[in-house]
């Protein structure tokens, strides 16, 4: 099975991630308790819908970030905007193989444990992607070595009733060469010149004029070297009733905006995303993910 979106990553430039998380976990969200340790220097949050997830990087330890940090994550912990995507894959070392032989050139699938876990007991496999196979963002695969295969995913809906996931939109000035490059090597299914389907996620790129077109924000991209990593403009996510999402949105002082099929969550400098949120079914969206080997079940 191709990979499939798994999580997107941006920077939280904050005093305090733990506070961070809790204005969004105020408005409804589902947020995980433990943050993460990444080298170089990060601690990690997360905020969920269903089994996908935004993460934060949060930079902890300064100094260790500043003598280690690459240019990509020194630039977006400066001006946060989402900058990352993450594809899960059950079989990375057969996806891997499968891309090899189309005549990509990739480094072998890497594992690793939390920065201050047991390097001896990973939790995650990697495989890096370079940029020119997956332009517009940092992107990469990986698979969760400590769930058990098969067991179904016990996922919470927060308060706000956003449950999900339905596709992310980007922003490019060649839509159509994006597609082609995105479903050679990720494989999925081409929707049309702008738009492809990656397992129970679409993926669509519009060109700056459309985009403004559409959600009436400005293209607020990155410029110059880092632009190729800043091609992320919206998160479509779905929830069970508007009006309530609208309500406990807003209620906790995020900024909405209503758009023709649901509203936009206008973006917040400090992390930079922007969310569409439109209304779902959750029973009909179980089903779906079932369709590519995700097993949920919601708990209260």
């Amino acid at each position: 099975m191709d990979p499939i979106l798994n999580h997107i990553i941006s920077f939280a430039r904050v005093r305090s991630i733990d506070t961070y998380l809790k204005r969004y976990q105020k408005a409804g969200f589902v947020t995980d308790k433990p943050t993460v340790r990444h080298n170089p220097g990060k601690r990690n949050g997360f905020v969920y819908f269903g089994p996908d997830y935004v993460e934060f990087f949060w930079v902890e330890d300064k100094k260790k970030f500043s003598r280690e940090a690459n240019a990509c994550e020194k630039h977006f912990s400066h001006f946060p905007s989402p900058f990352g995507v993450a594809f899960e894959s059950g079989d990375l070392r057969a996806f891997r193989t499968s891309a090899v032989r189309k005549g990509y050139k990739l480094k072998p699938v890497w594992s690793k444990a939390p920065a201050d876990g047991d390097p001896s007991d990973p939790w995650w496999s990697f495989l890096t992607v370079p940029l020119q196979y997956v332009p517009g963002a940092w992107t990469f695969c990986l698979t969760y070595l400590k769930r058990t295969p098969n067991r179904a995913r016990k996922i919470k809906i927060g308060r706000n009733g956003i449950f999900g996931v339905a596709g992310v939109v980007m922003i490019s000035d060649i839509p159509a060469k994006r597609v082609a490059q995105w479903s050679k090597f990720l494989g999925g299914k081409k929707l049309s010149s702008s738009r492809i389907q990656l397992g129970p996620h679409y993926v669509e790129w519009q060109t700056p004029h459309e985009f403004r077109a559409r959600y009436g924000l400005k293209d607020s991209r990155t410029r110059g070297k880092m632009k190729a990593y800043a091609e992320i403009g919206v998160i479509h996510l779905l929830a069970k009733d508007l009006s309530i999402a609208k309500s406990v949105l807003r209620k906790s002082g995020f900024r909405v905006k209503a758009q023709d099929e649901g509203f936009l969550i206008k973006p917040d400098k400090r992390d930079g995303y922007v969310f569409l949120v439109t209304e779902g079914s959750v029973t009909k969206w179980i089903k779906e993910r079932a369709l590519y080997g995700q097993k949920l079940k919601i708990v209260p």
